[in-house]
């Protein structure tokens, strides 16, 4: 996985078209098993802080998953109100994912901490319990230092010395959410605990749970919003592609980092099966003249580009997905969610993102499609009896 690293941009060459990819490519893997909080490592963030992140955003994520609602026994009614309240805070927590670190880690701990007031309503108190337990195991050392874990165990001076030891030999704070504890460290913790602290631990953890096996989306795509034309396609929505892999992309004619993604961009249009895969760049001009669509339309055609594309020359889509670099690539499962992006051109100094993309999009189109448990279990009937009471 690789993380972005703000680097100064190439400096621009006569005749050539200004750079507007301010550093270095890199690509955020969010797909299948792990997820990704890359997004809120910015520059400057403390191990703190992306700890503290990492925890609120913790529960979030694992409540969008299908196999996760079907552990904790969700029915259709708990599943369809959980998701409501998750994608009305979607869209917030979304913008935040590029945000400054220091006020935009406080701002997604407080909508977290919002949306999880409101799930606590919908859960009984079994299954919070196991969402508590399904936590911890997924959150690794950090989630041991995000939380009150430690102090309930009672450690004594000499345990509190090895753990602050062990965690600052760990180096650098794991970015992924979804990371259950190495087999050697819950050896390492449990040879330095006593006998009741390990029964307050196994009590904390509950069983194990198959997180490899799992899906944890960071958010619903947002919506479009506002857009002023359309080239090459009728008015759509996202929606409208529920069941297919979307790739969509930001870009503006004017931007040379941009127009080297075409050719793949040209190339994944035609291989990929409409059927399965729909893609959609969205033209964001950063320009007087990229907002003219006389000269848009012209750089269409004359560039041969056939992919549909939405005309953003307001910026809401821009504002709406906290984006805040041309070119951007992002990809959408088949239930709507953003599942992994790419900053930057796609071949950047050999970057090998034509072939990384490539893999998260044969991976996503592998994954099974039911719209929602909620959904799926309306369809069948079917109503799993929540555990606890």
């Amino acid at each position: 996985m690789k993380c972005l690293k703000h680097n100064p941009a190439p400096n621009p060459q006569p005749g050539v078209l200004p750079s507007r990819m301010p550093f270095a490519p890199g690509w955020i893997w969010l797909a299948v098993a792990w997820l990704s909080l890359g997004a809120w490592r910015a520059p400057g963030a403390e191990a703190p802080e992306m700890r503290q992140v990492a925890a609120a955003r913790l529960p979030l994520a694992l409540l969008r998953s299908p196999e996760v609602q079907a552990e904790l026994g969700l029915p259709a009614d708990q599943v369809g109100a959980i998701e409501a309240i998750l994608e009305k805070a979607d869209g917030p927590l979304w913008r935040l994912h590029d945000a400054p670190a220091a006020p935009g880690a406080e701002r997604v701990r407080a909508l977290a901490a919002q949306a999880m007031l409101e799930v606590d309503a919908v859960l009984k108190p079994g299954q919070r319990q196991r969402l508590d337990q399904l936590c911890l195991r997924a959150g690794g050392w950090e989630i041991l230092q995000a939380t009150n874990l430690l102090d309930r165990l009672q450690l004594s001076e000499a345990q509190h010395r090895r753990f602050e030891d062990f965690f600052a030999a760990q180096g650098k704070a794991d970015s992924r959410v979804v990371r259950e504890l190495p087999e050697a460290g819950q050896r390492w913790v449990l040879a330095i605990l006593t006998g009741p602290q390990r029964a307050l631990l196994s009590e904390a953890l509950g069983q194990p749970f198959p997180f490899g096996q799992g899906r944890y989306p960071l958010a619903k795509a947002p919506p479009l919003r506002e857009i002023e034309a359309w080239i090459n396609t009728a008015p759509v929505r996202l929606s409208d592609w529920e069941g297919k892999v979307v790739i969509l992309h930001f870009w503006t004619f004017g931007c040379i980092n941009c127009v080297h993604n075409f050719p793949l961009y040209v190339q994944w249009f035609r291989e990929f099966p409409p059927d399965r895969v729909a893609m959609l760049g969205v033209h964001t001009p950063e320009t007087d003249g990229e907002h003219d669509l006389a000269a848009l339309k012209r750089s269409v055609q004359e560039r041969g580009l056939k992919f549909p594309i939405a005309v953003d020359n307001h910026q809401e889509n821009w504002s709406a997905w906290g984006n805040h670099i041309w070119p951007a690539v992002y990809l959408i499962d088949k239930r709507g969610y953003v599942r992994c992006w790419w900053y930057g051109e796609l071949a950047w100094r050999g970057a090998k993102g034509d072939a990384a993309l490539r893999s998260q999009i044969q991976q996503l189109l592998a994954e099974d499609y039911p719209l929602s448990r909620a959904r799926e279990a309306g369809r069948a009937g079917m109503s799993p009896k929540p555990p606890g009471s």
